[in-house]
């Protein structure tokens, strides 16, 4: 049968290279397999999505998107652990993720975690602004990112939070 070297080994136990390399696959076949992913995820077949994922994090953990991806089923499926740890693996890779930021803050607003989401909202939004500037720029059609439409409309909400946290701590503080 085929054998595995030392050296190939090596690097794929030290994380130099990844399992997508050491199969020779290419790009083409996983982004298809993404695809599929992403296909049964929008058919609501969240246990066929997160095994395709799961594998494709497996085959290459250094590609965003699978985290990203990976996180949304998770959110999907309601495990807002799973889904946090997927999203804050993909912006280590990837801190412009304005899919992962947005998802985040969901997550960290469902937690109680008012100000951490609207900071994770905030960079979404700024992300985007930047993306459209470019796009105005280029002279192409103006294309929001929806993950950053959903914050724009989130972070109305954080932010009335946050302001009626502030009115009680100084009620609170007042009466000392």
């Amino acid at each position: 049968g085929p054998e595995v070297s030392s050296e190939q080994l090596e690097k794929l136990l030290s994380g130099e290279a990844s399992f997508q390399n050491f199969f020779n696959l290419s790009d083409d076949v996983l982004l298809a397999w993404a695809n599929q992913g992403y296909f049964f995820y929008q058919q609501g077949k969240y246990d066929d999505a997160e095994t395709i994922f799961k594998g494709l994090v497996t085959l290459n953990p250094k590609i965003a998107y699978y985290h990203t991806a990976l996180g949304s089923i998770y959110e999907a499926k309601q495990d807002y652990e799973e889904a946090l740890i997927e999203f804050n693996k993909a912006l280590e890779i990837d801190a412009d993720d304005i899919c992962a930021l947005v998802n985040r803050g969901e997550i960290r607003l469902r937690k109680g975690e008012v100000l951490e989401a609207a900071s994770d909202f905030q960079k979404g939004i700024k992300l985007d602004e930047v993306n459209i500037q470019k796009q105005r720029q280029a002279g192409e059609k103006i294309n929001p990112d929806p993950a950053a439409q959903r914050a724009r409309a989130l972070s109305v909400v954080t932010y009335e939070v946050l302001k009626e946290i502030e009115k009680k701590v100084k009620e609170t503080q007042g009466n000392g």
